[in-house]
């Protein structure tokens, strides 16, 4: 007899009996998505660090990144008051790296402890990322992108110390890139909103054309299937690209400024196609296994879920603490 987790049902009942969205997002087949609707007034870039919290630029007028907890989606401001920090990356060590605009590189530290790495190529600061698997330097390098006007656009290079140097510079065609992605093999890949395309750039800081689209904004790498992910922000989508630069639709109805991935391959995006703004997770759906339940049972409860929030249908909440509720009193939570 097929037995499945309760936990792979849980998610999918969850998703699909309680809608958050008020404009429908459509995903490749084998994902579902959830929504958090935030209180974040313009989310930016998007990171990790080791326990799944958030960590998300702020292109408004507060001037602090934001901290998203993982637990119970809490959100608060996190580090310093900054000038327009709307670029944000985490290294190895989840030090978290935050574009300071007019000042420079600022760092926060585990301890909490601040600091800021200064260049005069590092102005106006609109992406980054650390080079985690030393694709062009030892790794640790953390690469920054800088747009002035369409004439003087840079990416620096800064080391762990924050020693900085010039590693391409002055390249029109990177105008306004607000995404940067290191693949897992060669390549640093530059999301350009102002020339309408995603460059792809050699350690010797060779640059050339990858792909074309309306106006791509964020970029992010995904370990576990091999493809970049990039967000087009007038195009409305986020797109599937494998490293030929073939180009599919993984999810639509959906204004992605930034994008960010863990190691199952859960994409994690901020959306602000519609206000309040939200954060949105992707994450494939989970497949039958041997585990706790048997198929009838399972399909017992999810019954009584059904019932239940047919009869409370205008109470959603309510809906969920059931669900937790039937969770904890079948044991699926141990």
């Amino acid at each position: 007899m097929n037995k499945f987790t309760f936990a792979a049902i849980f998610f999918i009942v969850t998703f699909n009996t309680i809608g958050f969205c008020t404009t429908e997002i459509i995903v490749e087949d084998e994902y579902l998505y959830e929504i958090h609707t935030t209180n974040i007034d313009m989310p930016a870039s998007i990171a990790l660090d080791s326990n799944e919290n958030l960590y998300v630029g702020n292109d408004g007028t507060t001037n602090q990144i934001y901290k998203v907890s993982s637990i119970n989606h809490e959100v608060n401001y996190f580090g310093p008051t900054l000038h327009d920090p709307d670029s944000v990356t985490i290294d190895s060590q989840y030090n978290i790296y935050i574009g300071n605009d007019g000042q420079g590189l600022q760092i926060v530290k585990q301890d909490n402890t601040s600091s800021q790495f200064t260049s005069s190529y590092m102005y106006n600061i609109t992406a980054l990322i650390v080079d985690k698997l030393g694709i062009f330097e030892k790794s640790g390098f953390i690469y920054v992108a800088n747009s002035i006007a369409s004439t003087s656009n840079h990416i620096v290079r800064v080391s762990p110390n924050g020693e900085s140097e010039v590693f391409l510079k002055n390249s029109p065609i990177l105008h306004a890139a607000h995404g940067l992605a290191f693949d897992n093999t060669s390549y640093l890949y530059a999301a350009s909103s102002g020339s309408h395309k995603v460059f792809r750039i050699s350690s010797d800081a060779s640059i050339e054309t990858f792909i074309e689209l309306s106006s791509p904004e964020s970029i992010a790498f995904n370990q576990t299937d091999g493809n970049l992910y990039v967000g087009d922000i007038v195009d409305n989508k986020v797109y599937k690209v494998n490293l030929s630069g073939n180009v599919t639709v993984f999810a639509e109805n959906i204004k992605p400024y930034g994008i960010a991935i863990d190691n199952s391959g859960n994409l994690f995006i901020t959306d602000r196609i519609v206000s309040p703004h939200r954060i949105i997770k992707i994450f494939k759906k989970s497949t039958p296994c041997e585990g706790l339940y048997t198929q009838e049972q399972v399909y017992e409860m999810i019954s009584k879920i059904l019932t239940w929030g047919d009869i409370n249908k205008d109470n959603k909440i309510g809906l969920e603490e059931a669900i937790r509720a039937l969770i904890i009193a079948s044991g699926a939570n141990k």
